[in-house]
Order: structure tokens, then sequence, then C-alpha cells
């Protein structure tokens, strides 16, 4: 099993993201995933493998003062189930993990308490992200959403426009970030 859990972010307008940022945002979440992706499933094996690419929630929708992160997360979900059909006949699976927020650290924890209600309720532990990610992947799902208000969330976000959903996303993240 190989697992790419790759992840950078500079929050903020486009307007704040110099040309070296947006090329180490894209080459950690992107093309680092993509290229390990390639090596994993172009290597022999002797059975069943499966390769697990972190994404995001993110990648499901436009995200304004998030706009390279969403965009670059989207590609590994687009990517992750276009590879996945190529390498199944091989014994292959990918499964494209989409969390919403995860403690991981003092910086992530303030953003996730500035949301307030909405940030508490979609963020899931870690170790419950763990669990039903492997179980998953072990099934051969093709992407996992964690938790129960993500997936309704998820769900219901398809009877959205693109332009809606990144004006709800921008709503949001100014509020949050005004709480900050």
């Amino acid at each position: 099993m190989a697992i790419n859990v790759a992840g950078l972010d500079f929050e903020g307008g486009v307007e704040t993201l110099n040309s070296d940022k947006l090329v180490r945002v894209l080459r950690v979440n992107t093309e680092a995933t993509l290229d390990i992706t390639r090596h994993v499933a172009s290597v022999r094996h002797a059975g069943k493998f499966t390769i697990i690419n972190v994404a995001s929630m993110a990648g499901f929708y436009p995200m304004p003062l998030k706009a390279l992160y969403s965009a670059s997360k989207r590609a590994i979900i687009q990517f992750s189930v276009a590879v996945r059909e190529e390498i199944l006949e091989k014994g292959g699976n990918i499964l494209a993990l989409c969390p919403a927020g995860l403690w991981t650290n003092s910086e992530v924890i303030k953003k996730i308490e500035s949301q307030g209600l909405m940030g508490r309720l979609t963020t899931i532990d870690l170790g419950r992200v763990v669990a039903g990610t492997l179980d998953r992947a072990l099934k051969g799902r093709p992407i996992y959403v964690p938790g129960f208000i993500n997936g309704v969330i998820n769900t219901l976000s398809h009877l959205f426009s693109e332009t809606a959903k990144a004006k709800v996303v921008y709503s949001r993240w100014k509020s949050a970030n005004a709480r900050m």
C-alpha cells in the first residue's frame, strides 16, 4: 500500500501568490502525488495493491482564498479516479481520500475554530479518518469523504452551480478570517 499524503497551502487572494508559492503548491500537492502514483502503478505487483491519494473536500468546490489549493486537490481526485480504471485489471486500486478539516496542528485548529459550528461539525477525528480510509481502500472504493455531515454536504452540493458554491465558500472564509 502506498499513501500520498502531501499537502501545502498558502491561503489568501490570488494576488498574494507569487510564482514561487504557485510552483511550490503545485509541485507538492499535484506533481509529487502524480509522480509517485505513476511509479507505484507501473511497478509489477505480485498481487493486489492499493494507492491512497489524500485529496480534500476542497477538491469538490471552487474555493476563493484557497483557489490554488482546491484546484490542486481537484486534480488529485480526477487523476486518482481515472488511473484507478487503468490499474483495476492489474489488481490495483486507488482511493482518493477527501477529508474536510482535521485537527493536525495549532494553526489548523485555530482556523477550524474560527469557522464556528460548521468548522466543528465538518472536522473529523484523525483516528476515525484513518480507520475509515483503510476500510474503504481494502474494499476497493474510489473516493472516501469521511463523516456523515461531510457526505451530506457533498451530496447536496451537486444541486448547486459552481458559482453559487464559490459564493457560499467565499462568504464562509471571509467570515472565518475576520474572526481570527
